[in-house]
């Protein structure tokens, strides 16, 4: 099985929505890379029942992030940032080269 690390992403936002048991699992399983025969052995449940644990968690946040949309929002919020943090590099970069070109000038 493939593992998708949106959960990853998903999870930092509405682990606290989970149960107990599905945030361990799921954190477990994304954060910490064990695998399913590792997380069947803490919890003492079968792989089976670990990955059914997983999939239920997977669609919860799922149907939380389509309803709530705290993911895209941050996204946004980290694209807008990027660009006005590069803007900002840009605009020095400008302003240190016009100057360079005016002390020029005045010699």
């Amino acid at each position: 099985m493939l593992k998708d690390l949106k959960y990853s992403r998903l999870l930092d936002f509405y682990a606290p929505m989970l149960t107990e048991k599905q945030r361990e699992i799921l954190s477990f399983y994304y954060n910490d890379d064990l695998s399913l025969s590792e997380i069947s052995e803490i919890f003492g449940i079968s792989r089976q029942g670990v990955m059914d644990i997983i999939r239920r968690g997977e669609s919860q946040l799922n149907n939380f992030d389509s309803k709530l949309k705290l993911s895209s929002l941050y996204k946004e919020i980290d694209d807008v940032y990027n660009t006005l943090t590069n803007d900002k590099e840009d605009l020095c970069e400008r302003v240190s080269a016009a100057t360079k070109i005016i002390s020029e000038i005045r010699v």
